[in-house]
């Protein structure tokens, strides 16, 4: 049996975690892999305290990614890789390096991926 295997951007967390689509609620409650580049948990950071969401509340949803995705450091690999995407943002074009090298297919909101190869653009 093949394990499906998703590519976590920030914004499909964000979607998740606030009005989620059904899409994205679907695959966070099936039993494939989710990957996360650690990237993200500065963007979520923000974000979250951007919106005035509690520590309280930011640590559960932290606490509840720890047990859902497995986090994805940049490394030399994921680097060199994310160089050949000239036309993407600097950490987008890691964390689509990154979709890559984990063969996996990218979740996100971002149009900015469109176009590209293993990537699922959800529409809210």
């Amino acid at each position: 049996m093949t394990v499906s295997k998703f590519f976590f951007d920030t914004s499909a967390w964000l979607c998740y975690f606030g009005e989620s689509s059904n899409k994205v609620k679907e695959i966070v409650e099936e039993d494939g892999q989710i990957y996360t580049s650690a990237l993200s948990l500065l963007e979520l950071k923000r974000k979250l305290k951007k919106k005035k969401v509690s520590d309280v509340e930011q640590k559960k949803l932290l606490e509840f990614l720890s047990t859902r995705t497995v986090w994805i450091n940049v490394n030399l690999e994921i680097a060199a890789k994310s160089s050949e995407f000239e036309n993407l943002h600097t950490v987008d074009s890691i964390i689509y390096a990154s979709c890559l090298i984990t063969e996996s297919t990218l979740i996100t909101l971002d149009n900015d991926f469109r176009g590209l190869k293993n990537v699922v653009i959800i529409n809210e």
